[in-house]
C-alpha cells in the first residue's frame, strides 16, 4: 500500500501538469525564483525587509536570513544570497522526513518547474537527453523507477527547470534538490 501511495505521488511529480500557485504572497523575496519578469531582490529591498535579517559571518550584506517560514505547507528556514548587489540565490533547509521530501517536491513543481536531472548514489538519468530518443511515457516509468529503488534517505540531486525552459541547456533559472537523509536543501538559482 506504502508503495503504490510513493508511486502515485512520485507519478503526480512527472505525469500531472499541475496548476502554479506563487508564493508572492507568504514568502515576496521568493517570487524573482519563480517568474522572469520580477526582478531579483536588491540589497536594499532585504535590508527594508521584516522577516529576512543579515546573517552573513564573513562580509556584511551578503547573506540574509529568514526564521522558520511556510514553503506553501512546508517549514524551512531560507537563506538568500546576493552576487553584484542582487539576490541570486536562495535556499530553503528543512529536516528530512518522508513528508519533507515529497512536500517541497510538489512545491516546486506547483512553481512551474519539470524534473530534468536525478542522481542517487552516484548514478543518474538525464531526462532531458533521454526524452529526445524516447517517448515520454517511457522515461517517465524508467525515472520512477530509478527514483524508487533503495531508500528515499539515500543521497540524491534532483535538478529542475522552468517548464517553459526544459530544454534549453542554459535555462534563466532552475532549482536543485539535495537530500542526505538529514536535511533537504531545495537551492534556487537565477543565472
Amino acid at each position: 500500500m506504502k508503495k503504490n501511495v510513493f508511486t502515485s505521488l512520485i507519478c503526480s511529480l512527472f505525469c500531472s501538469t499541475l496548476i502554479a500557485y506563487p508564493n508572492a504572497l507568504s514568502l515576496p523575496w521568493l517570487s524573482p525564483m519563480l517568474d522572469d519578469d520580477i526582478p531579483a531582490w536588491s540589497v536594499d529591498l532585504l535590508n527594508k525587509s521584516q522577516e529576512l535579517f543579515d546573517c552573513g559571518e564573513k562580509e556584511e550584506g551578503k547573506e540574509f536570513c529568514s526564521d522558520v517560514v511556510n514553503y506553501y505547507t512546508t517549514p524551512v528556514q531560507g537563506y538568500l544570497w546576493l552576487a553584484k548587489e542582487n539576490v541570486n540565490k536562495i535556499q530553503l533547509n528543512a529536516p528530512f522526513t518522508a513528508s519533507n521530501y515529497s512536500q517541497l517536491q510538489l512545491n516546486i513543481r506547483k512553481d512551474g518547474y519539470v524534473l530534468v536531472w536525478v542522481e542517487i548514489a552516484g548514478k543518474h538519468i538525464d531526462i532531458t537527453e533521454q526524452l529526445k530518443t524516447k517517448p515520454f511515457h517511457i522515461v517517465d516509468r524508467e525515472v520512477m523507477m530509478f527514483m524508487n529503488k533503495g531508500r528515499i534517505s539515500s543521497p540524491r540531486r534532483l535538478l529542475w527547470y522552468p517548464e517553459t525552459q526544459q530544454q534549453q541547456a542554459n535555462p534563466s533559472r532552475y532549482v536543485e534538490f539535495v537530500s542526505d537523509g538529514v536535511v533537504i536543501n531545495v537551492n534556487f538559482f537565477k543565472l
